[in-house]
């Protein structure tokens, strides 16, 4: 990415602080080894999910490189290596992978967060990205293990009086249904998000006015609740601005894709994007196959009822 936007980044993590900061340096990088997972492990460190990541001490060598030391900040970039936030080391110890124990597995935050998963997808990384320095991954290869703390944005500054309740899910899933339904029988304004995009005039950004509308129904509301694929170009940067803002909530609306193609046809278009069939199919793979981190699931193949989905709300403003 530009040098500039980095420096700049870099500049508004520097005014946050009093004390003095000459001669810091940072590193900028992203995690995992292709777009889509560095986007996915992004998202977790930024949620706090994630405080922990490991190397292979041999990709360190062959580049000659330094090791991280504790202390050092990184800007972390994702998919399209744009900055989310800046971690600092904390700690850094050499581990062998066999050796790596289910604490630090957990601290990672990938997948189910287990031990074995830990071992099994680590493996295929270092199985994909190995090879490009002549070697193979053995149980006993030594890791570089991190573990490092988000130092911005201030996450303990976010104001967590406001509260933004996200409905992930595809298109046909009833994420409408129950935003209305949110909206009427508690205080939480709904926001439509589809009618924004479709009043964007020419070269307007669709995620940055979604982003003004929020803002402006923050300032008349304590909670605010929006519909989204939560995937697409500028998801990712759109959810990582809100965070810094908000206490987000995002809640996964499941409803089967051939119930969710049906409901489409089936509904009044007049305030939804227009797309075909095939569109809606195409973007619903996608929109299945992100993972984020959910406060809640509602399964809603059956149409949740208004009692359900009061439920779900009143654990949440108790979470």
């Amino acid at each position: 990415m530009n040098d500039d936007r980095l420096k700049q980044y870099w500049q508004a993590y520097l005014a946050t602080r009093s004390e003095g900061t000459v001669d810091e340096t940072y590193e900028a990088d992203t995690f995992g080894d292709y777009p889509d997972l560095a986007n996915r492990l992004a998202r977790l460190v930024l949620l706090g999910v994630k405080i922990a990541t490991c190397s292979a001490l041999w990709e360190w060598e062959a580049e000659g490189s330094p090791l991280p030391s504790v202390g050092l900040k990184t800007i972390v970039l994702n998919g399209d290596r744009q900055p989310v936030c800046i971690i600092e080391t904390t700690e850094v110890t050499i581990c062998p992978f066999n050796e790596v124990d289910a604490e630090f597995a957990y601290e990672e935050g990938e997948d189910d967060r287990s031990l074995e998963s830990w071992q099994t997808e680590h493996w295929k990384y270092f199985a994909r990205v190995l090879p490009q320095i002549g070697k193979e991954p053995t149980p006993e290869m030594p890791l570089v293990c991190e573990r490092f703390q988000v130092v911005h944005p201030n996450l303990k500054a976010v104001n967590r009086q406001k509260t933004l309740y996200i409905l992930i899910g595809p298109k046909g899933a009833g994420k409408t249904h129950i935003g209305t339904q949110i909206a009427r029988h508690t205080t939480i304004q709904f926001i439509r998000v589809e009618p924004i995009w479709l009043k964007l005039a020419p070269g307007e950004n669709g995620w940055e006015a979604v982003e003004k509308a929020i803002d402006r129904a923050f300032q008349q509301h304590d909670e605010v609740a929006i519909e989204s694929l939560g995937a697409g170009d500028g998801f990712d940067r759109f959810h990582a601005s809100l965070m810094t803002k908000y206490n987000v909530k995002r809640i996964k609306v499941y409803t089967d894709l051939a119930e969710c193609l049906k409901r489409v046809k089936n509904r009044d278009n007049s305030e939804h994007i227009p797309v075909s069939d095939e569109k809606v199919e195409e973007y619903n793979k996608i929109a299945t196959s992100v993972h984020h981190v959910w406060d809640a699931i509602v399964d809603n193949n059956a149409l949740v009822t208004n009692e359900e989905i009061l439920k779900v709300i009143e654990s949440l403003r108790l979470s």
